[in-house]
């Protein structure tokens, strides 16, 4: 519904409040670029195709799970700490400038590659049933507790930080 999309972007470039909480509608598209002051931002359920992000330099929570995201632009949210995009058509996730990312959550995509090199702050992985991930390279990841790697049928390689003591492993 076009009208929903309209009253939500209108809503964006007018709130100066820290949180979005948008989940559960039917947007297809929403832009965020005029507010960089967003800490917190929760578009999960929803029809997303497209999500314009921004600068956002405070912005430490990002939720759109249950959409329709290919792609995701995540460089202007440096200060990013939980990312959750389960159960989209991501079919690419850059997230080399997200230093600070503690959470992740990437289970039912058709990612091919996941890069978490640079991620070593990284505490929980949840890439569950990602149907063409073969490949999972953690060795950088010292800081993980918990992992959630089940049901990745094409995954062939798991390669761990040594010394590594996991909490949780699924």
């Amino acid at each position: 519904d076009d009208s929903a999309t309209t009253e939500i972007y209108t809503l964006l470039l007018h709130d100066r409040s820290s949180d979005l909480y948008a989940g559960w509608n039917a947007l297809t598209q929403l832009d965020m670029t005029e507010n960089a002051a967003l800490y917190s931002v929760e578009l999960s359920e929803n029809q997303l195709t497209q999500v314009l992000t921004g600068e956002h330099p405070m912005l430490t929570r990002f939720r759109a799970e249950f959409n329709n995201l290919a792609a995701m632009q995540l460089s202007g949210m440096p200060r990013l700490n939980e990312l959750e995009l389960a159960y989209n058509n991501l079919a690419q996730l850059e997230l080399i400038h997200n230093l600070e990312l503690e959470t992740l959550n990437i289970s039912n995509t058709p990612l091919e590659q996941l890069e978490l090199s640079a991620n070593r702050m990284l505490k929980v992985l949840h890439a569950s049933r990602i149907s063409l991930l073969s490949a999972l390279d953690l060795r950088n990841n010292s800081q993980l507790t918990s992992l959630y790697i089940n049901e990745n049928t094409h995954l062939q390689s798991v390669m761990l930080a040594d010394g590594l003591q996991l909490e949780h492993l699924g």
